[in-house]
């Protein structure tokens, strides 16, 4: 489908409708554009949605968004041709990019075509600013394509205006991933019988985690578990296809696991483990509402971090490391509000845990304070809403 080439059920049922065209890269980008798929849903009823991801996880996500008069599909290929054709298969009245994903010819096609093209929490991590700047002049007239740049933060909104956007373009309208708020995973009776564990039992989440990380998490929880014996480990790797290298791992530490697929009503009870492993797309987020200490992946390795916001959401005590620049506006307002705590190594690792551990007062306050910092934080999506809703009826 990347080519541009739709089933013919597909290309019917998108003639002679209005069309809003949602791309989003990936899980991240997907699930942070959930509050404003069902606001737009619910505020242009007669118009089709049709959603664009570029991975399969993105996809599947997308697939759980969407009503049956809406589409999914594979973002095309950036070849001119390619885009041509299916900008004339959609024929959409507006053009949303989740975050900054820049598409240069897939961009000025829709242009041409006379399609708004609207970012929406953008964000331009540093390693991204200094790879975009060797080609500002290529991108200063790509950027005047776009009718509007909805940017993340003030810092944000000033690296997109030093590529080229017109600065009359760009407003500031905020994170619509602390809009996000996922629901509340149900509880089917006492304690956590969902994820076998007792009330006497302490979940530590190492979420979105990266190939170096899990042995870092394993060194560390072997350590505790001395001290600590009813402390249970979840490991959730960023790529599920990395769970059977994981398996292995927690297996030379002498542990045993279980995936969360194999766990169900009818042998929970009777499951010996010590670790669960996350093997599906699309549960951490409400799983977070099980955690005691959350440790955000991503963040011990060179990768940049992930999404701090999910656990904050459900009052959780958060640790993450020092490589947060795909997240560093977020994670710079976590800590300068203390309601995260920034981990270094191993050793500063495990001495956080036993201050939780030891003190869940501590924790407590810990997450409701990062609660709070979200809830503040809200409003993104009502702003780009009010803003997209300009270039639709203009």
């Amino acid at each position: 489908m990347r080519l541009g080439v739709f089933s013919q059920r597909a290309v019917n049922s998108l003639k002679q409708q209005k069309v809003i065209w949602l791309h989003t890269v990936s899980v991240g980008e997907a699930q942070a554009c959930r509050i404003l798929v069902e606001d737009l849903k619910r505020t242009y009823p007669d118009f089709r949605l049709v959603i664009s991801t570029v991975t399969e996880t993105g996809n599947k996500i997308a697939q759980t968004l969407i009503g049956p008069q809406d589409l999914v599909i594979y973002s095309p290929l950036d070849i001119s041709f390619i885009v041509r054709r299916v900008i004339n298969k959609i024929s959409a009245r507006l053009f949303i990019i989740a975050e900054t994903e820049i598409w240069p010819n897939l961009i000025v096609e829709l242009k041409k075509r006379g399609t708004p093209v609207l970012l929406v929490s953008g964000r331009i991590s540093p390693g991204s600013f200094r790879a975009y700047k060797v080609i500002r002049p290529f991108l200063k007239e790509v950027f005047q394509n776009f009718s509007l740049f909805c940017m993340q933060t003030k810092d944000d909104a000033q690296k997109i205006i030093t590529l080229g956007a017109s600065e009359d373009k760009v407003k500031v309208t905020g994170n619509m991933k602390f809009d996000s708020q996922p629901a509340l995973a149900e509880r089917s009776g006492p304690g956590r019988p969902d994820l076998g564990l007792s009330d006497e039992e302490k979940l530590f989440i190492a979420g979105s985690t990266h190939r170096g990380e899990e042995k870092i998490i394993l060194q560390v929880y072997r350590e505790l578990i001395r001290d600590y014996p009813k402390l249970r480990l979840l490991i959730a790797p960023r790529h599920i296809k990395r769970v059977a290298e994981i398996e292995k791992l927690i297996s030379g530490f002498g542990f045993k696991s279980r995936r969360i697929s194999e766990l169900n009503s009818d042998d929970i009870r009777y499951t010996i483990y010590d670790i669960l492993i996350l093997d599906t797309i699309g549960q951490l987020n409400s799983l977070y509402s099980y955690a005691d200490i959350v440790f955000i992946g991503g963040s011990l390795i060179r990768h940049g971090g992930q999404n701090p916001i999910e656990p904050a959401v459900f009052s959780k005590p958060i640790l993450f490391g020092p490589y947060m620049s795909n997240f560093s506006s977020i994670a710079k307002v976590f800590l300068d509000r203390s309601v995260a705590i920034m981990i270094k190594d191993s050793r500063e690792l495990k001495k956080a845990c036993v201050r939780l551990l030891d003190e869940p007062e501590a924790g407590r306050q810990l997450g409701e304070k990062a609660q709070e910092l979200v809830r503040e934080n809200r409003g993104a999506t009502l702003r780009n809403m009010q803003l997209l809703g300009q270039l639709l009826e203009s």
